[in-house]
């Protein structure tokens, strides 16, 4: 099963929003949902209004069901090259609304999604997806925005979907799913509002949330289930979405029918999280050939109320990493109000376990040090917008400056995460979080030194 790198955290010993209620400010996000478990086993962080208290685990809620009603399209254009332009929008949940496109038909080349004719570019990297692919988020103008998606460099006459006019509201995410199978001539669009389906499955910034897409041939109905709570008979073609409370769980099960697929046994989910899972491939009483592919773990939360969370649920049930002491260092550095009405920024937040692995002369002498301790925050903190994909395709090699006015040069390969590098310095599996307004959040189990060149 081809999973990303998020959701049920147990793969993360760092060692695919609950909308609901209302930001409270506008810097804190809007009441949208998003990405949740994965069928992979680690948990992600995901979104939710902002909390300045650690959440508190909220009473299960029954998922909702939805066979949603595919988009009409809207006459094709004449033929002609995708163009690109920049995504200048600063990105904020209250005011903008989100959209991103999930390729969920397998078999298929890589394709181009086309917005209002044109391939955003965010971080200087287009949209690109590959069979199965879940796009990252863009942020847009609320309002109607034209989308199509093609065959990489064609035109629109050959579009694999056609053009077709998708309405966005203020505050809400969206996920526009392109379904069918690769025999069929023509492909089916179904847009889910994330932000609606969550408030709907009773969301709250505290729970976790979970999407699951049926494009799965042979399979009438699926199931997501954790310790029997989840998505429940999602038809073909159609959609579910659920909240529950965050934490450990014992069994999670994938089912067709009365049939169980995937018996992936325990794990944990994160507070204030949500995820999406796109389900394709084909399925008999005597074959499946199913695959999944995940969106990346979103959240509704700023950062310091997202990770405050994180390290209240490892005191309570050791279901998720703890950053007690990175929390401390962006105190003393004073960042707290940058970090809550700023950004975009892209954080490197070390673990507790970073910091312990510090003889522990050094980490006393660290942690008494406010100077230090603020320098060290700085050097994990870059500016800029640089959500899925957009750090690295293949082998890559980037380099973006911290806070301190240093390069970070960031290497590795997307196939093999584990081999992530910060300055040549491997961190540790690379698991990552979008929280409000843009925010990215990689997950490292070393420390940056502020010294480094």
């Amino acid at each position: 099963m081809k999973t990303t790198i998020f959701v049920l955290l147990l793969a993360m010993a760092l060692s695919a929003c609950a909308p609901a209620t209302t930001p409270a400010s506008p810097a804190t996000a809007i009441p949208a949902a998003t990405q949740a478990l994965s069928a992979t086993k680690v948990p992600d962080p995901t979104q939710a209004p902002v909390n300045t208290k650690a959440p508190v685990p909220t009473a299960t809620i029954a998922p909702t069901a939805t066979t949603a009603p595919t988009i009409a399209p809207t006459a094709v254009p004449p033929s002609n090259t995708p163009t690109v332009e920049a995504n200048s929008l600063t990105p904020n949940d209250a005011t903008l609304a989100r959209l991103r496109v999930t390729q969920c038909v397998p078999s298929e080349p890589d394709m181009d999604v086309l917005m209002n004719g044109k391939v955003p570019v965010t971080a200087g990297v287009p949209i690109s997806l590959a069979a199965g692919d879940v796009s990252r988020y863009e942020y847009l103008t609320p309002g109607t925005v034209r989308v199509a998606v093609v065959p990489s460099g064609m035109g629109m006459d050959k579009a694999f979907l056609a053009p077709l006019d998708v309405k966005l509201e203020a505050g809400h995410r969206y996920t526009l799913v392109v379904l069918g199978q690769p025999d069929e001539p023509t492909h089916k669009s179904l847009l889910i509002d994330e932000t609606k389906a969550y408030q709907k499955a009773g969301g709250t910034p505290s729970s976790t949330g979970h999407i699951t897409v049926n494009n799965i041939k042979g399979a009438s109905t699926l199931s997501f289930l954790q310790d029997g709570v989840g998505e429940k008979d999602v038809p073909y073609g159609g959609f579910a979405a659920s909240a529950h409370p965050a934490g450990n769980f014992k069994s999670f099960v994938v089912s067709v029918g009365d049939k169980v697929v995937e018996d992936n046994g325990g794990g944990s989910t994160w507070p204030g999280s949500d995820s999406i899972d796109c389900f394709y491939g084909s399925y008999s009483s005597t074959s499946d050939t199913h695959d999944t592919h995940s969106g990346a773990s979103t959240s509704g939360l700023i950062m310091i109320d997202y990770l405050q969370g994180l390290t209240a649920e490892h005191a309570k049930n050791g279901g998720a990493p703890s950053f007690a002491n990175f929390l401390a260092a962006v105190k003393t550095a004073g960042l707290t109000d940058q970090l809550t009405t700023g950004g975009p920024y892209l954080v490197f937040v070390p673990t507790d376990a970073a910091f312990a692995a510090l003889p522990k002369e050094q980490l006393d002498a660290l942690l008494a040090d406010p100077k230090a301790l603020g320098d060290l925050a700085r050097a994990h903190i870059g500016m800029g917008y640089y959500p899925t994909g957009t750090l690295g395709q293949g082998t890559f090699d980037r380099t973006i400056t911290n806070l301190l006015g240093k390069q970070l040069v960031l290497s590795g390969q997307t196939c093999c995460w584990e081999s992530f590098a910060i300055n040549g310095v491997t961190m540790g599996l690379f698991e990552y979080s979008m929280v409000a307004n843009g925010t990215r959040l990689v997950f490292i189990t070393k420390l940056i030194d502020p010294a480094a060149k």
